[in-house]
């Protein structure tokens, strides 16, 4: 009777129960994941104290006790952190990175072929079964390079054999706040490394070959059947389009059209998501409603339609998240329950299972947008639409709005994180674009199948689906070019986060609306007159006040210089934001082969990350006119309006040459607005003094030698706190400074002094002298270099002399982002890792 009793107050209160452990559960694994390693000692105490849990808990729900909850709360929590340990404990050769390695191993992705710094390279993944130092089952991504021009790769499937020597990297992304976390999605799938084979011989596959492989295998070759069908009846562009829709992927689809989708809110259509398995399911159901089969059996027909797709799609982490949810979705639906409570608690036991399964999703985006959008969908989308119908919307626009408002509500914070936009052009593009897609998506599927006997059948699909193709990419550029499409969102912080979903869940919770609707309103409740309970008055108020709190509390400092120096891998780029909101760059990273935009796809986001807008960005200094400083800055400089266009501030090689680095068209040169200036220029900027303390050559707007003497150094004062930023000067430009500015020229003595000193030249020996590093005397240096860059930056030597000076070293290979706050007087650092 007493477990009866116990049982009965969880029946009462499932969803919250559900909830609160797999929260616990998620607070286990971010828990683990910043503890990182811990002995076999303390996981054998854990697990043994998970085990007394476990019995603590049984004997408090049998004796009845309210309190059998804690025990259950505190096993989850402990539950998480061991399961992600055990993650970390799996084959992982991070260790070894920079060591020469050779190996034995199983091809288990299909190659990517595509071009780096002009040369083809052909990327796969291989299982490691045998090698030096290397334990068997963990994976690896393998690089070839053709180095023969016109050259072609020989064939390669899952599946087949590969010896390979050469050396082990570690895999890193850019360590900057708002990135899609690159290294937490490699070793989601069990991969911790990556090698540019020096010696690659690969062998078919033998008779050996598992079933599991020889079946993706076959996968693999009918998405080959597909590429080569599209290839040869629509435009190349139509082609990676249709197959990203099909099979998701966004290698080789034109930026346009990615940024269109994005802009439109429907960017999710170019992976394999939730809305490919409702598509599918569609069109089941229809199929077995004409044919009046039972419900069970039409489950039993979509299972094998899902699984299918999924072994087609490859098997990606997002694909099979969809499809489990798909099939936990419609099975609730073949034994007669699917009420908004049944969907709330199959979608936080889907999500238990997955993080049980893996770990690491939990950090993973697509994992956090389709829990959550889900999320919108069943608790938000459905009291909307009733709220629209009741107001005079017919059903298939109260459902098309409620649908696109639930799941966006739903995911507003992930979207100000990753993306810093919200698109109200979705709520049009629902209605008109995503149909469009459904029927090319639907039509190339089916035409795709067909043309495995009927070929001509195939062509004529193709082709249908390349005409609507044109169609959605027209419609998605119009709806993107559309004023007020989309808006600025700010990043949101942990408490603004944990706020705005507690503000949410009260808008969900019925009782707390029916409170509102009485107060604000003037409705009844669906109860009658009766006003809503004291418990609800009180969560609501509560709630509100502990949210506006929170955000009190944990909001920025205000008068607070920040200084931002960006992670741009082998490059540097730094960001000052002024207590007013206006900002100024110093340089914005770049490639020297310009093939991969740092400017739009690393600076960009990290400004609109921060807040700055375009018409808050004065300033863009740069150095030097070197790609890995000035390259980055063109597309920060389209970004901007005519009228917002921040000056470009340069030392003296030209217009040409910074605009070459830039990578600017014709026109685009004529309407720089640049100056060089001279020698003890100085600029303020909301209150932050920025002065010019060398200038590069001679002011000219004629092209010069390009060199890193040339490089401009400013020094950017607030308060008593001072950063130097030295470009790529060397050591002979150190010396001119000396001479200058040096403590025996007595009303100069303190222009060199700094509080910070941006490292010049990433760390080369070059530069950095032990006379001028003396002089400076920072209380910290930042050096930003690649992450085991060819270079060898930083330089040994170097380092030793920053370490002698006594100063904070800081590096973006290392640490990633490093940010610097200063109100004038005090000095605080953060870093992203």
């Amino acid at each position: 009777m007493t477990l009866m009793k116990s049982l009965f107050r969880f029946g009462q209160h499932q969803l919250f129960f559900l909830n609160t452990l797999v929260f616990l559960f998620g607070a286990g694994i971010v828990l683990a994941d910043n503890s990182g390693l811990v002995s076999p000692a303390l996981l054998a105490v854990l697990g043994g104290l998970a085990v007394f849990l476990l019995a603590l808990s049984g004997v408090a729900a049998f004796r009845g006790s309210a309190f059998f909850f804690a025990p259950i709360a505190v096993l989850f929590f402990l539950i998480g952190f061991l399961r992600y340990e055990a993650e970390l404990h799996e084959a992982d050769y991070r260790p070894l990175a920079g060591e020469q390695i050779s190996f034995v191993g199983t091809v288990e992705e299909a190659p990517e072929i595509g071009l780096v710094n002009g040369k083809l390279r052909r990327r796969f993944v291989v299982r490691v079964d045998s090698g030096n130092n290397l334990r068997s089952g963990g994976k690896l991504y393998v690089s070839e390079i053709m180095q023969q021009k016109g050259g072609r790769f020989g064939q390669l499937e899952i599946g087949d054999r590969a010896e390979v020597y050469g050396k082990l990297r570690a895999i890193r992304g850019y360590g900057n706040p708002g990135r899609i976390d690159t290294v937490r999605q490699a070793a989601a799938k069990g991969i911790s490394g990556r090698i540019t084979a020096v010696k690659l011989v690969t062998k078919p596959a033998g008779e050996e070959l598992s079933l599991w492989l020889r079946l993706r295998r076959q996968m693999a070759r009918l998405r080959d059947h597909y590429n080569r069908g599209l290839g040869e009846t629509v435009s190349d562009h139509d082609r990676a389009a249709v197959m990203a829709m099909l099979f998701g992927g966004y290698g080789e689809l034109d930026s346009r059209l990615v940024e269109s989708f994005t802009l439109t809110g429907i960017v999710h259509i170019l992976s394999v998501s939730g809305s490919h398995m409702a598509l599918l399911a569609g069109i089941v159901l229809w199929l077995g409603n004409m044919l009046h089969l039972k419900r069970r059996l039409l489950l039993l027909i979509l299972t094998g339609v899902v699984v299918l797709y999924s072994l087609l799609a490859g098997l990606i982490p997002s694909v099979v998240r969809s499809g489990l949810m798909a099939l936990a979705a419609f099975g609730a639906l073949a034994w007669g329950r699917g009420d908004s409570r049944d969907g709330g608690r199959l979608l936080v036991i889907l999500a238990a299972g997955l993080l049980v399964y893996q770990p690491r999703w939990l950090y993973d985006i697509s994992f956090q947008l389709s829990f959550l959008a889900t999320a919108g969908l069943i608790y938000i989308a459905p009291p909307l639409t009733s709220f629209l119908q009741d107001r005079g919307l017919p059903c298939w626009l109260a459902v098309g709005l409620s649908v696109t408002f639930g799941a966006n509500a739903a995911t507003v914070p992930v979207i100000g994180w990753y993306f810093n936009q919200f698109s109200f052009s979705s709520f049009i593009a629902n209605l008109l674009v995503v149909p469009l897609v459904d029927f090319i998506i639907a039509l190339a599927l089916i035409g795709g199948m067909l043309g495995l006997v009927l070929t001509p059948v195939m062509k004529l699909a193709f082709v249908t689906a390349g005409l609507a193709m044109g169609a959605v990419r027209e419609l998605s550029a119009l709806l993107a070019d559309l004023p007020g499409g989309s808006v600025y969102i700010p990043s949101f912080s942990l408490w603004g986060a944990a706020g705005y979903y507690l503000i949410l869940c009260l808008l969900c919770w019925e009782r707390s609306r029916e409170c509102l609707a009485k107060s604000f309103f003037r409705r009844q409740s669906s109860e009658g007159n009766s006003f809503p309970g004291r418990r609800a008055v009180s969560a609501v108020v509560v709630s509100l006040l502990t949210t506006g709190a929170l955000l009190w509390l944990f909001s920025p400092e205000k008068n607070v210089v920040s200084v931002h120096f960006i992670d741009v891998g082998q490059g540097n780029s730094a960001l000052v934001v002024t207590p007013g909101g206006k900002a100024f760059l110093i340089d914005a990273g770049g490639t020297l082969d310009g093939e991969f935009d740092i400017g739009a796809r690393v600076v960009l986001p990290y400004l609109k990350h921060c807040g700055v807008m375009p018409d808050k960005l004065e300033y863009i200094f740069l150095t030097h006119a070197h790609a890995d400083h000035a390259g980055g800055a063109g597309a920060v400089w389209r970004w901007q309006s005519r009228e917002e266009k921040a000056r470009l501030i340069t030392a003296g090689e030209g217009r040409e040459a910074y605009a070459a680095a830039m990578y600017l068209s014709g026109t685009e040169r004529a309407m720089m607005d640049i100056s060089s200036p001279e020698v003890g220029t100085v600029f303020d900027i909301d209150g932050v003094r920025a002065e010019i303390i060398a200038a590069g050559a001679a002011n000219s707007d004629k092209a010069v030698s390009r060199g890193n003497e040339y490089s401009m150094v400013i020094k950017v004062t607030v308060g008593d706190v001072s950063f130097l930023f030295t470009g790529d000067l060397p050591a002979a430009g150190e010396e001119g400074l000396l001479a200058q500015y040096g403590d025996n020229k007595k009303t100069e003595a303190s222009k060199l002094k700094a509080s910070v000193l941006q490292v010049a030249h990433h760390g080369s020996k070059s530069s950095t002298s032990e006379t001028f590093l003396r002089e400076v005397n920072p209380a910290a240096a930042v050096i930003s270099a690649g992450y085991q860059n060819s270079f060898g930056h930083p330089h040994k030597t170097v380092l030793d002399r920053l370490k002698t000076q006594g100063c904070q070293i800081l590096r973006t290979d290392l640490d990633g982002a490093v940010v610097f706050y200063t109100d004038g007087k005090r000095l605080t650092v953060e870093t992203f890792y």
